[in-house]
């Protein structure tokens, strides 16, 4: 599913009305009536209804829904807030819509003062103040709505998305000040807010309504997100013949779980194999074998010859697939005044690991360096070994007493690079060009300004 953005959405309503084609407030009832449908799924008639609507699109559907339910003898109670005296126009038309029906219990139309009604356990409130068109805290009366909604004992529904929530970026929002649902029915697709753990507070149970959007519009419109359902992993996961065996269904090497890290190498193991790879090898310490063949049985052992670590390279000839939590390479490079740590692994994939602004990479270990840089190079391998040499010196932590500890190798390995399997790396020009480090894993090499 392609999550888009709030700009990307108002396009998506524009073209569906102009190449379906259908009126802005037609949409809006077609809205209204898949909203309301939703809503009698869960609630008999029986269930009062308490809709409080903004003054926007938002509200629009909200007083649509009123007047839905209404119609359909639920007993229901309307507040639309006013207070600019300025609505949308579909607004002005569900508001006189509403004022023109015989079955709605109340309709209060709210331009300065304002007494809230009970809200009791008994009732449903829906919320339809502010839809995704806002780009800023709300604050105020409305906050104070907010805040009286969240702590009423009653259900809160809310139509599209919570108000006070922004559909996008809400690092600067206020959640005192945004509604926290019960249930969220919102429209067409997911937003790209709802996909953060810091919002599910708001969200409650999520159901997206399908109110027949232009499916023209929406599969020729680039996304930068996405959301992997079911329908897409399915059409690519391949048939298996009557007389397959998992010789035949690709074999795969998992090089995971460091001792007192077993897990690591489980639920990489179980994922791979659920995956639907045939035969799954696990590489992994002499400690981790009792673990490894009592929770994944059906993996094939390789054990290292250490019992606590990593010491040997696997040949991986026989393999399909790759997957280690060890990686190869790491450059710092820089991105518009940012620079990021690059993690390079053995299938030569890029993962960012590290990112802070202002140039500053945040690492466990900084060694600062106060000569010219003549030569650097930074020496790594896929056992997580990894050294630099300046100007053909190691470098290494300094200590007080004037000692240096170079813990990055491990005890005994003075020459590595004629025990292991080695990448070396030439990052003079890299320094030379300004980067304001070098690193592997947790290991960086600053020049000093």
């Amino acid at each position: 599913m392609k999550i888009f953005t709030r700009s990307q959405i108002v396009e998506l309503d524009r073209y569906t009305m102009e190449h379906e084609p259908i009126r802005s407030i037609d949409l809006m009832e077609r809205s209204a009536k898949a909203l309301t449908q939703a809503i009698m799924e869960m609630w008999s008639a029986r269930t009062p209804i308490v809709v409080f609507a903004g003054p926007g699109n938002n509200g629009g559907d909200a007083l649509a829904v009123a007047r839905l339910l209404a119609e359909k003898d639920y007993q229901v109670s309307a507040y639309l807030f006013n207070i600019s005296n300025h609505l949308s126009e579909d607004c002005i038309a569900n508001q006189q819509r509403i004022k023109e029906s015989k079955k709605v219990k109340e309709f209060v139309e709210v331009t300065t003062q304002f007494d809230p009604p009970v809200l009791e356990a008994n009732m449903v409130v829906v919320d339809g103040l502010f839809g995704s068109g806002i780009n800023k805290p709300l604050a105020g009366g409305f906050a104070s709505l907010v805040k009286y909604i969240n702590t009423s004992p009653s259900t809160i529904v809310s139509i599209d998305i919570p108000s006070g929530l922004m559909p996008e970026d809400n690092t600067y929002n206020i959640s005192a000040n945004t509604i926290k649902a019960d249930y969220t029915l919102t429209l067409q697709q997911k937003k790209l807010a709802f996909l953060f753990a810091d919002n599910q507070q708001f969200i409650g149970k999520l159901k997206v309504l399908d109110i027949r959007l232009s499916k023209d519009f929406i599969n020729k419109t680039e996304s930068q997100y996405y959301l992997t359902e079911e329908n897409d992993v399915r059409s690519k996961i391949k048939e298996r013949d009557d007389f397959a065996h998992k010789g035949t269904m690709g074999s795969a090497l998992i090089i995971a779980g460091s001792y007192g890290m077993a897990g690591a190498s489980i639920l990489a193991s179980r994922a791979c194999l659920r995956s639907g790879a045939g035969k799954v090898v696990v590489h992994t310490p002499k400690k981790n074998y009792s673990i490894m063949q009592t929770a994944v049985p059906e993996a094939v052992m390789h054990m290292d010859h250490e019992e606590t670590y990593f010491s040997q390279a696997i040949d991986t000839e026989d393999f399909e697939a790759l997957s280690s939590d060890l990686f190869y390479d790491a450059l710092i490079e820089t991105h518009s005044g940012s620079r990021m740590c690059h993690m390079q692994s053995a299938s030569g994939e890029k993962k960012v690991v590290q990112a802070q602004s202002f140039g500053v990479p945040m690492f466990r270990k900084t060694f600062t360096l106060n000569k010219a840089v003549k030569t650097a190079k930074l020496y790594t391998s896929a056992l997580g070994v990894y050294d630099v040499f300046i100007n053909g010196q190691r470098v290494g932590h300094v200590q007080p007493d004037g000692s240096v500890i170079y813990e990055e190798l491990k005890p005994g390995w003075t020459d590595y690079r004629s025990r292991v399997f080695y990448s070396s790396h030439d990052v003079t020009t890299l320094l030379a060009e300004g980067a304001n480090a070098i690193g592997a894993k947790c290991w960086v090499a600053r020049l000093q300004a």
